[in-house]
């Protein structure tokens, strides 16, 4: 039986290749190593390969833009510092816990403003006095 031609594979197949060469990507390889591990693993030439290249390139961009939702990154924040507080209560470790309560106040704005007192001196600035030094303001 002959073997299969690129354009016979399955989409299944196509993603399994392009996951592939987004490991390679991933790990720093270079395209004419792409290139080389597609004619060795896939059977593949160039054209084919510059292919999975593209789409491993396009799928590496779509997880880093999940990855960096503001949402998606709260998410991921709160899961950890449930887990935090979780580890923490089965230790007995109070003061950890009231830490990672304080995080999850300040991440969701539960906490009420904190009042900053911001009296400051004001001095008035005329013309004359601008070009002019006194030795009380250094």
């Amino acid at each position: 039986m002959s073997e299969k031609r690129p354009q016979d594979i399955t989409s299944a197949e196509r993603m399994l290749r392009v996951n592939a060469v987004e490991q390679l990507i991933v790990q720093g390889s270079s395209r004419q190593d792409i290139i080389q591990y597609c004619l060795e693993a896939f059977k593949v030439g160039v054209v084919a390969s510059d292919f999975y290249i593209a789409d491993a390139k396009d799928s590496i961009k779509q997880n880093l833009a999940i990855m960096f939702d503001k949402e998606y990154f709260k998410a991921n924040v709160f899961k950890r510092l449930e887990d935090l507080y979780k580890q923490s209560y089965d230790v007995d470790d109070f003061k950890e816990c009231r830490g990672v309560l304080k995080d999850l106040r300040d991440m969701f704005g539960l906490n009420e403003p904190t009042l900053i007192d911001s009296t400051t001196t004001v001095r008035v600035v005329t013309p004359l006095s601008f070009f002019t030094t006194n030795d009380k303001d250094k």
